[in-house]
């Protein structure tokens, strides 16, 4: 303390107001044109950043969870190994049987296998391939054959579906509450519906009927 002190005390505080720069540019003036300039210089911002789809009638929870899934930023076992981080067991807790990787957890285990099957035979999708990434999947749910705004919803119920199946797996890390196939696949059903009637324009849709949704339209 005493040499931070010292420090404090030879340091010269100016008279003049406190500005913003950036540090790359000896006008010592912030513009957004040149950071712009500098970036340039050190990324292509052309790029492509992905081809992950955003989907409005999903919470932003959801939206944003599912986006770091497909490019295996979560925080599973295998991905906390990738980051240089020692785990004691790197084994889906969910099924027990295969490594924890973001694909497997939320979508090949036997337990996200059989979430999966109820919801995607409750938007009569049965034919989603599971077996391969959670990239492929969600492009096989944009292309499906179905009308623009079926297929915004059943977009949606597959973002939710991810992100619920990821807060059940940390409610039985964390919390040690098994999670049930059947309570998973009402939660998901109840969350999708709160978020269709918060932010699309089917705001008129009751319960029941999004239950008993007609999905083939």
């Amino acid at each position: 303390m005493e040499d931070l002190n010292e420090l404090l005390i030879q340091h010269q505080i100016s008279s003049s107001s406190d500005i913003w720069f950036w540090k790359d540019n000896v006008r010592l003036s912030f513009t957004v044109k040149e950071v712009r300039e500098s970036l340039a210089h050190q990324i292509d911002l052309n790029t492509q950043v992905g081809d992950f789809v955003w989907n409005k009638w999903a919470s932003g929870k959801s939206n944003m969870f599912a986006w770091r899934a497909v490019e295996n930023k979560i925080p599973s076992a295998v991905g906390l190994r990738e980051r240089g981080m020692s785990l004691p067991d790197y084994t889906c807790r969910l099924c027990g049987i295969a490594e924890e990787s973001a694909d497997h957890v939320l979508m090949q285990c036997s337990f996200a296998k059989q979430v999966w099957n109820a919801v995607l035979r409750w938007v009569k999708c049965p034919e989603v391939n599971l077996d391969g990434s959670l990239k492929h999947m969600l492009h096989e749910i944009i292309d499906i054959r179905r009308g623009r705004y079926i297929r915004k919803a059943i977009h949606a119920v597959t973002l939710q579906t991810i992100w619920n199946i990821w807060k059940i797996r940390n409610e039985k890390i964390f919390k040690g509450k098994p999670g049930t196939v059947q309570k998973a696949v009402e939660d998901i059903k109840d969350d999708s519906y709160q978020g269709l009637k918060q932010r699309s324009n089917c705001r008129s849709i009751s319960w029941q009927q999004w239950c008993d949704f007609n999905w083939n339209m």
